[in-house]
């Protein structure tokens, strides 16, 4: 069951505007990764580029979506299941075509919590493997 924009915005206490809720279910209808450009190609009104990554940028502080980085780029992917429990992993495997840009999740794979050295913060792994997608090879 995959929660409405406004189910999210209520759970975190956001305020229901235009563009949150488009930008919402921009990510919650793909089923891949989006960088910013790729949701101010999909959100061609109403939402100019400075609002478009202050929004991303929330919600990625507040678990709603994962960042991914791809070469120089970020990505950024909606999971419902990190909507519904804050305390999953957030580590996520992905994969990227190096041929049409496509960022995809594995959702079957395991990540292993690695250790830092002392006095080291981590805050998340990011995992891309790179090759080509089954429209590319």
């Amino acid at each position: 069951m995959v929660m409405t924009p406004s189910e999210i915005l209520k759970k975190y206490n956001l305020s229901k505007t235009l563009c949150r809720i488009r930008i919402l279910d921009t990510f919650i209808k793909s089923q891949k990764a989006l960088s910013q450009h790729d949701i101010q190609q999909q959100i061609l009104s109403g939402c100019d580029r400075s609002t478009i990554f202050r929004i991303i940028n929330k919600f990625y502080e507040l678990h709603i979506l994962y960042k991914i980085d791809v070469g120089n780029t970020q990505k950024y992917y909606f999971n419902s299941s990190t909507v519904f429990d804050n305390n999953k992993n957030r580590d996520l495997v992905f994969f990227h075509c190096s041929k049409c840009d496509k960022t995809v999740p594995l959702q079957d794979i395991f990540i292993p919590d690695y250790l830092v050295p002392d006095g080291f913060i981590k805050h998340y792994n990011n995992f891309v493997i790179e090759g080509l997608c089954d429209e590319c090879r």
